[in-house]
């Protein structure tokens, strides 16, 4: 009708809400080996080169050494 009566209000027309989908999260934690030196020779990997390296032990008298000598002494 040219004066509007009698008809419907337009229908809303609006985007869809967004359905959010639950996101799990799985931690994994990974832990070194442990390498015990003890007092020989261990061969290992480098970590920074990863080339297979033989570690070395070598002691050597530091200052606490000498003093404590020198006081029982």
């Amino acid at each position: 009708r040219p004066d509007g009566k009698g008809m419907n209000p337009p229908q809303y027309s609006g985007q869809p809400m967004p359905t959010s989908t639950p996101v799990t999260v799985q931690t994994v934690y990974v832990q070194q080996p442990v390498v015990l030196f003890y007092d020989r020779p261990v061969q290992m990997s480098c970590p920074s080169c990863n080339q297979m390296i033989v570690t070395r032990l070598c002691y050597e008298s530091g200052a606490l050494t000498w003093l404590s000598c020198g006081g029982l002494f």
